[in-house]
């Protein structure tokens, strides 16, 4: 009896144990095209691993091989020039931009951004950027600031569309924790305002404040960096709440859950968010 016993224990870790070791299934790959006139050079984003072909000319270096960009990427943009594909790609909270030779895929004029970088228009040789309120001319193995040009606005507007496009005008609903308390639930809407900014709005059950059924708050400060969620939720005076929550959280791969921890001064609990549309 005592020998079952211990066979049904061994075989529990072992299943258990290989659950946990058992490697994870790769997403599918991202791919776009870099065209310009009739030369085209495909881009894929596999498992974090950017990489772009030669546009297929014999008489090139690069022929179709495939040549990479960079590791721990999340997610990347671009267009071709007669020089070549301009590539714009996020790794974690920073943005880079490198322009591709296209004898030999060469990597020039590599660049280093502290905000998403979108393109207002390209040419033979470049492109004009915008970076925030920023603009630049990209071309010629340089990067030179210049007043925005008309169509900066627009260009990134579209750009941040495109970038946040899953989460804008989503609705969640979850729950969080604090220490032994039972979870509490809530849901979420998040949108943009005006000025193309992400905001939200949640409600829960009142568990604390007084006089109110429903505790009812605004997001703001909606930061998102690859997997990384960070938001800051602020009680608007229901019940005589009007503090302030920051929240840190994952986004899953398939972008439809959140998770993470809250703070409050030395406060802290988790978190999680489940996409209902």
């Amino acid at each position: 009896m005592k020998f079952l016993k211990l066979s049904l224990v061994l075989i529990s870790l072992f299943f258990i144990s290989f659950a946990i070791a058992a490697p994870r299934k790769s997403q599918p790959p991202v791919t776009r095209n870099f065209t310009y006139n009739r030369y085209n050079w495909p881009a894929r984003l596999a498992n974090g691993k950017l990489a772009i072909q030669g546009a297929e000319a014999n008489h090139w270096k690069w022929k179709n091989n495939w040549k990479t960009v960079a590791s721990g990427v999340s997610d990347f943009w671009g267009i071709g020039t007669n020089q070549g594909p301009i590539v714009i790609y996020q790794r974690g909270n920073r943005y880079y931009i490198t322009h591709m030779h296209y004898y030999d895929g060469k990597k020039t004029n590599s660049r280093e951004f502290s905000k998403p970088v979108y393109i207002i228009r390209g040419g033979q040789y470049g492109a004009y950027l915008v970076s925030g309120n920023k603009c630049y001319n990209y071309s010629w193995g340089k990067c030179k600031k210049i007043a925005c040009p008309t169509g900066a606005d627009q260009a990134w507007k579209q750009g941040e569309n495109r970038r946040l496009s899953w989460i804008i005008n989503t609705s969640w609903s979850g729950k969080y924790t604090y220490r032994n308390k039972p979870a509490v639930p809530f849901i979420a809407r998040i949108t943009v305002n005006k000025k193309n900014i992400l905001i939200g709005k949640t409600v829960e059950p009142a568990t604390f404040g007084r006089g109110a059924k429903y505790l009812k708050a605004n997001l703001s400060n909606i930061k998102i960096y690859g997997n990384k969620f960070n938001f800051t939720k602020r009680y608007d005076g229901t019940g005589g709440i009007s503090h302030s929550v920051y929240y840190k959280g994952r986004v899953s791969s398939n972008r439809r859950t959140i998770q993470g921890s809250w703070f409050v001064g030395r406060n802290t609990g988790g978190f999680y968010m489940n996409r209902t549309k």
